[in-house]
């Protein structure tokens, strides 16, 4: 047990000063996600159907860096259960496409939203519903 100590104490220094170096010598030519590209973002999603978007994360906070996502909730009026994940990836995919940001779009229809902003405080839709912002 002493030596996997001893080696894990011997090469994360030279991780870690191989990842600064390596961040100090990179051009600053990153761009960070912002509001108008979850604006634009939101747009693409309500042509698609979609009848509200809210941003909630970074982004929203505006503390977004060059390696965040943009992260949305996608509220359709009625939308099947089974259908929810393979519609998530694929709005996920055309989002990226069209603002060239990587995205995570969640999504929700409207009585389930509704039901669990209502009966569960601490649902993970009630925290967005309180701390999130309406796109559109």
């Amino acid at each position: 047990m002493g030596a996997e100590n001893s080696i894990q104490t011997r090469t994360q220094p030279n991780i870690f000063r191989w990842k600064l170096i390596t961040t100090l010598r990179m051009p600053t030519t990153a761009k960070i996600p912002g509001r108008a590209d979850a604006d634009r973002a939101a747009e693409v999603l309500v042509a698609t159907g979609v009848s509200k978007v809210l941003l909630f994360s970074l982004v929203a906070r505006g503390e977004a860096t060059e390696d965040s996502d943009i992260d949305l909730v996608a509220i359709y009026d009625d939308l099947d259960y089974a259908d929810r994940f393979a519609r998530k990836l694929e709005l996920s995919r055309l989002v990226e496409a069209e603002i060239g940001y990587p995205a995570d779009v969640i999504v929700r229809d409207r009585p389930e939203w509704r039901i669990r902003t209502e009966r569960v405080p601490t649902s993970f839709e009630s925290r967005v519903g309180r701390y999130g912002f309406s796109t559109r």
